[in-house]
């Protein structure tokens, strides 16, 4: 049997991104969605309920931003990878994302040509 598909937790407020990250998924082989949440108090609790592997995580949403999100959810034991995700690609984001230990940033415009690589599901899986 193949390994099995990296369990995705999409957080964003648009609907439109998440809807095409959604469906983006869908397509992808090595990935599955587990779940979306709206805002970063949503994504914290949907992060321990379902426990994903790997969350995509827009940094500015209202209410609770995804840098404080972030900050929770990696504070709790067998925390998923978090890949930060942003319209505005510039050094403080990137910096402000590692401050809270995201795994990665990937800027919202070339998402789904960076992250199959930034996972490796582009590489071969035998590597």
């Amino acid at each position: 049997m193949e390994t099995e598909a990296i369990q995705v937790l999409v957080v964003d407020d648009n609907e439109a991104f998440l809807d095409a990250v959604c469906a983006w998924i869908a397509e992808q082989p090595g990935l599955a969605l587990r779940g979306t949440a709206r805002n970063g108090a949503d994504a914290v609790e949907a992060a321990e309920r379902l426990r994903p592997d790997l969350v995509l995580m827009d940094a500015f949403m209202p209410d609770m931003d995804g840098f404080e999100a972030t900050r929770q959810v990696k504070a709790v034991s067998g925390a998923p990878r978090i890949v930060m995700v942003s319209l505005y690609d510039d050094d403080a984001v990137r910096q402000q994302s590692r401050a809270v230990g995201a795994d990665g940033f990937v800027p919202k415009t070339v998402l789904t040509e960076r992250l199959p690589e930034l996972l490796g599901l582009l590489d071969e899986s035998a590597g």
